[in-house]
């Protein structure tokens, strides 16, 4: 803490010399973010930034309105880099790590990841764009089991139950929500990056386990990718048994790829 103090006040007093009459090799760049993909974020964005030294801050900045100016932050010379995200409350954080809790869908997370930035005498602009880390799963039922729609409740499980924040990996933890059957949409879930495929779906009627699927491996047989820098829905068409149904990419009220039928 007493060698961040120092390093602070060391920046201040560079800064205070900076003018335009004198040599400004010391003086600091200046990195602007700008956040125009991000103005319906009303909680603002989540911005971390690191040179080879480690973190320089970490905060959250609002997103304001249309035509302001980006955010500016002054900082050393030569590369640096940062993450931003948001679509996660606070109270979900334990530290660097998103925890899922149990019972709960996944937040709406966005993320950015920069890349390497060289600051130098100029202002760097640099655009965040957001890439969406969970995936809205739609399932729709059979036509077996719409006459029983009020009776049932699906269950999705994995354990991938934590996200890393610095980096927006996942890791291991305990993934689980039910949502009841509706007979027009089915049920909804929104869940996380998978990294160890084992998400499954459970259907209950009254309580007692009707079907179970293998969702990872209808997943993975329609070419849906987890590893892609933005996570595309899917809706899954359960069919009769529980090896049968078919597999849509991106939304299926809009079409989505060609139903991968299994």
């Amino acid at each position: 803490m007493k060698d961040r103090f120092i390093q602070l006040a060391m920046l201040l007093a560079v800064l205070a010399s900076c003018t335009v009459k004198e040599d400004r090799t010391a003086c600091p760049g200046c990195l602007e973010v700008g956040l125009d993909a991000c103005r319906s974020m009303t909680e603002g964005v989540h911005l971390d930034c690191w040179n080879q030294s480690g973190r320089l801050f970490s905060q959250r900045v609002p997103v304001g309105n249309s035509g302001d100016a980006a955010p500016s932050f002054r900082l050393p010379k030569g590369e640096v880099w940062y993450h931003a995200y948001f679509g996660v409350l606070e109270s979900s954080l334990a530290g660097n790590m998103l925890v899922i809790a149990e019972g709960s869908q996944m937040s709406p997370l966005y993320s950015y990841k920069s890349g390497s930035l060289v600051l130098g005498e100029d202002v760097v602009h640099d655009d965040v764009v957001p890439c969406k880390q969970f995936c809205d799963l739609q399932v729709l039922l059979s036509d077996e089991m719409l006459p029983r729609c009020a009776s049932l409740m699906g269950v999705v499980t994995s354990s991938t139950g934590l996200v890393n924040m610095e980096d927006f990996s996942v890791g291991k933890g305990s993934f689980s929500v039910s949502q009841p059957a509706d007979s027009l949409s089915g049920m909804a879930f929104r869940i996380p990056r998978q990294g160890f495929d084992d998400l499954k779906l459970s259907i209950f009627e009254s309580g007692r386990l009707l079907h179970e699927y293998n969702l990872s491996s209808w997943l993975l047989e329609a070419g849906y990718d987890w590893q892609a820098e933005s996570l595309a829905d899917v809706t899954v068409r359960l069919g009769a048994e529980e090896v049968s149904g078919g597999v849509i990419i991106g939304d299926w009220h809009d079409g989505g790829t060609e139903e991968t039928l299994l």
